[in-house]
């Protein structure tokens, strides 16, 4: 619909004036102006002023809209209304024509009001259905003081009033509306009506309208803060989404209704205790969790709720973020910051002759065997100089021979000769053996332990370099993570390779089972992944590329936001966010620890037969050997004994 501004204004309408509107009138037409200004009574400053005054007193920028009317008695009114209210507020006034769009400044919603007038309340309800997506209607923001001057005719009703607040509450969120309702022939039809969705009238069921005087108006709630701090248990469209492990959804069939549990369970049930009202948890179309915007523009998931109003808060941990759209925003404080990181599978495991050998390096290797062999030659060179000198030939013995007592010292074997040396310095050089071999046996044996009894794995992935190099796919439950790889050469590689896909899960057994792919999530869910599929399956990667600030989502303009910032302030600092982690994270442990075997693998590995093959292994080696030898004394006695008998 058009909107129609008395010849006093055409010049001005028709350029879409935002200027300063002092001395307006008086610059195009002066005479006029000053004949306004000499007739202004008392008489006209009722109701429309006090109302004004009050409305308008925190406000830098004023909208004028005037809806079509032929009434000539109407157009006087409008005139003499927009010159006192520029006289009065001395503030910029904003003048359009038709749906005109006007470039202005920024302003914040609590400074920027509107004023309507309107012949009729038909009249506005039909400007309200006409152009919502237009302008000015499609710059209204809900924060916005809106200021209704509706002139009285017999023909309005109660009910129509109150449709336009219903109206301008529940399709466009406007809650700080006046409505005035002025006569142009009575004088004493004037009064102002006021308007709270929180409450419903006793008597007629709906959401209450009253009549407010004068010297009540100051007794109206100056703030939305004031306005949403109790909201006497209305009820409130929540979206939520199971996002473990901070969220979880349970539907409950005696009451037909969505349970939350967990940290932002406990969330949502504290400030629905504080503001007093139902949370009906609405969860996202189609499993979409947070959603995402589409080549088309539109969104899906929780963020299309929250656009197209049809939740009025997203009871979910998200990452405070630019989403590609205006039309929400977030609660502040954060609740805290979370890292994004990479769970990868968990490197093989070694073989156990893989982990001696790592275990005991190269380096170690050539300490043992460069002091096993100068032990050998000392140890021969003792033997013959103490034979030598005492000339007992018959005690020299081979290098060789030398070599395997030695190896029986430093294995720790007993042998028979050890008491029968009474040289000091064979002595010396045994018993420094002795001790050495000791301690080299039981640092052996502990480590032998260590292997047949805990899992050891090759190097892991810790850093995006090595993600890069080991070629994994990368899949993530969040299409907005999709930017997280980029600003360097290895993690533009890694943007190449990651994807979108919405069961996390396929994803985690996938990667237990085959170890080609990994996932990208926050550090929160990855410990999860990692504690309910055991830790000897899946690991984080150290370096993470992104760190994003957590909060909560509503639309923008949200009359609830700043109650929302208090209450979500006094829950951060009160420590309460920690303390709900803390026992989230304790539950969790149980689950790891009572939930199904059969889905759990704990980290620490029994003893099987497997673990000791080896052992079994040399020792059947061992008693092969040993019945060999047998055989062979045996069948050498026997030809010994031929032969005697064959010679005698």
């Amino acid at each position: 619909m058009k909107l129609v501004i008395f010849p006093l204004l055409t010049l001005t309408v028709l350029c879409t004036t935002y200027s300063k509107p002092t001395g307006l009138l008086a610059r195009l037409h002066p005479e006029q102006f000053e004949e306004q200004r000499r007739t202004s009574t008392t008489h006209h400053r009722t109701l429309l002023w006090t109302a004004c005054l009050y409305h308008f007193r925190n406000s830098r920028v004023l909208s004028v809209i005037i809806l079509e009317s032929v009434s000539e008695t109407f157009h006087s009114y409008v005139t003499h209304v927009v010159s006192e209210v520029n006289r009065l507020l001395d503030i910029p006034i904003i003048l359009t024509v038709g749906h005109a769009e006007l470039r202005r400044r920024y302003t914040p919603s609590r400074e920027h009001s509107h004023l309507l007038i309107a012949p009729n309340s038909s009249s506005l309800t039909r400007y309200l259905d006409s152009g919502w997506k237009e302008y000015p209607q499609s710059t209204w923001r809900p924060k916005e003081n809106f200021l209704i001057l509706i002139s009285y005719s017999e023909t309005d009703t109660t009910s129509k009033h109150h449709n336009i607040f219903d109206r301008l509450w529940s399709d466009r969120g406007i809650l700080n509306v006046l409505i005035v309702i002025k006569s142009l022939t009575k004088s004493d039809v004037e009064y102002i009506l006021a308007y709270d969705p929180f409450l419903m009238d006793e008597v007629t069921r709906k959401t209450k309208m009253w009549m407010v005087k004068a010297d009540e108006l100051h007794e109206l709630p100056k703030t939305y803060l004031q306005r949403t701090t109790n909201l006497h248990g209305y009820t409130l469209n929540v979206s939520m989404f199971s996002d473990v492990p901070t969220a979880f959804l349970q539907y409950d069939n005696a009451t037909g209704k969505w349970i939350s549990r967990r940290r932002d369970g406990r969330v949502l049930n504290i400030i629905a205790k504080y503001m007093n009202f139902t949370p009906v948890i609405i969860p996202p179309k189609q499993n979409e969790k947070i959603g995402y915007k589409l080549e088309n523009g539109t969104f899906t998931g929780a963020m299309a709720d929250l656009i197209s109003r049809r939740t009025d808060i997203a009871v979910n941990e998200i990452y405070l973020k630019y989403y590609g759209t205006d039309e929400i925003e977030f609660t502040m404080p954060a609740i805290r910051n979370q890292e994004v990181v990479v769970l990868v599978p968990k490197s093989a495991r070694l073989h156990i002759w893989m982990v001696i050998y790592k275990a005991l390096r190269r380096l170690h290797w050539q300490y043992v065997l460069a002091s096993f062999l100068s032990c050998v030659v000392v140890w021969y060179l003792l033997r013959r100089a103490d034979a030598g000198r005492h000339l007992k030939r018959r005690y020299e013995t081979s290098f060789f021979t030398n070599i395997l007592e030695m190896l029986a010292i430093f294995m720790n074997m007993p042998l028979s000769f050890l008491t029968k040396i009474k040289s000091s310095t064979q002595r010396l050089l045994l018993s420094s053996c002795l001790i050495f071999s000791w301690f080299i046996m039981c640092n052996f044996q502990g480590l032998l332990l260590d292997v047949v009894t805990n899992p050891h794995f090759d190097t892991d992935i810790d850093t995006l370099q090595q993600l890069d190099e080991a070629g994994l796919f990368i899949f993530t439950d969040n299409p907005n993570l999709l930017d997280t790889f980029n600003g360097s050469e290895t993690m533009e590689n890694l943007s190449g390779k990651l994807a979108y896909r919405q069961d996390s899960l396929f994803v985690v057994s996938r990667m237990k089972k085959y170890k080609n792919v990994s996932l990208l999530c926050s550090k929160k869910k990855a410990t999860w992944f990692m504690r309910h599929n055991g830790n000897g399956m899946l690991h984080i990667v150290e370096e993470a590329p992104r760190v994003y600030f957590m909060s909560y989502m509503v639309p923008k303009g949200s009359p609830y936001l700043p109650r929302l910032h208090v209450l979500f302030g006094r829950i951060t600092q009160a420590g309460l966010v920690d303390k709900w982690d803390d026992a989230t994270n304790y539950e969790m442990k149980l689950e790891a620890e009572f939930g199904d075997s059969e889905e759990l693998e704990l980290p620490q590995w029994s003893l099987g037969m497997s673990d000791v093959a080896v052992d079994f292994i040399i020792w059947a080696i061992g008693l092969v050997a040993c019945v060999t030898v047998f055989l062979v004394e045996l069948c050498l006695c026997k030809n010994k004994k031929t032969n005697k008998l064959l010679t005698l």
